[in-house]
């Protein structure tokens, strides 16, 4: 029997033909038809062999997205049933947005038991040379990941911190980016992506307990507003910082291009 070009389609539409064809054979079996019964089998063995190859193709197909989503990731060993799922989603999201492409995974970790959420939060890391892949690309592809995997979505890059005192030379000096300070800073500025800090402060409580107040661009709430408690929780377990944000106004001192002027009364 001819097979049409349609039984090579994604694995869900195939689990629907297969349904329908299992339904098929049991209609064949089930009614007691006038065909003699030399036709019947015929019917009914074209109809396996149909099924037969409709679950090769879908196994062929769960095979090419594993292999799919393990050339997202930057490692080379077995991925979690958590990594396949978010590497399947990025390849998905390739054909939408094609830069995604370029765009690498380390690891992805739950966060939702460590944070006590109510909602599935997962953080994912990425190398640092797609850093700067990430934060041009972000606004498009937070919302779109966050669809596909149903949960609360945080990048990061994966960054060292290396002590002062280990030297393979006396002369040699530490990075700045390899400070604690510096570390501290990257990643709360990967977490509000694609939001930027207008400013911080350093707050003390009465009891001698220190937090920090950061401020946002307020045009970015309505995308940063669900994920802030989140990023509060997360950052609190990787650094032991306690966060607040607040919105406000980012005053610019000049005319964008295309805005129109405002007349002076």
């Amino acid at each position: 029997m001819r097979i049409h070009k349609q039984c090579f389609q994604p694995y869900h539409f195939i689990d629907f033909k297969l349904q329908l064809n299992i339904a098929f054979t049991n209609m064949i079996s089930s009614m007691n038809l006038c065909f003699p019964r030399s036709k019947a089998r015929d019917l009914v063995h074209q109809q396996k062999e149909l099924n037969q190859v409709y679950f090769k193709i879908q196994i062929k197909n769960q095979i090419s997205l594993i292999r799919m989503a393990a050339n997202k990731f930057w490692k080379k060993k077995e991925l979690s049933s958590l990594e396949q799922q978010v590497g399947s989603a990025l390849t998905q999201i390739e054909t939408t947005i094609t830069e995604v492409k370029n765009l690498k995974v380390s690891s992805v970790v739950d966060y939702t038991a460590k944070i006590n959420a109510k909602k599935q939060v997962y953080l994912v890391l990425i190398p640092y040379p797609c850093l700067s892949i990430y934060n041009r690309i972000s606004s498009k592809l937070l919302p779109e990941l966050e669809k596909r995997v149903k949960a609360t979505i945080l990048v990061a890059a994966k960054r060292t911190i290396e002590s002062k005192w280990v030297k393979s030379h006396r002369s040699q000096t530490r990075p700045n980016s390899r400070t604690l300070t510096s570390v501290y800073d990257g990643l709360l500025e990967d977490l509000i992506s694609p939001s930027v800090i207008l400013g911080r402060r350093t707050r003390v409580r009465v009891d001698g307990t220190k937090f920090y107040r950061i401020f946002l661009d307020e045009s970015d709430q309505k995308e940063l507003e669900h994920r802030l408690d989140a990023i509060k929780d997360v950052y609190k377990v990787l650094t032991t910082r306690d966060l607040e944000f607040e919105f406000r106004r980012d005053d610019t001192f000049y005319q964008k291009r295309g805005a129109k002027k405002v007349a002076k009364k």
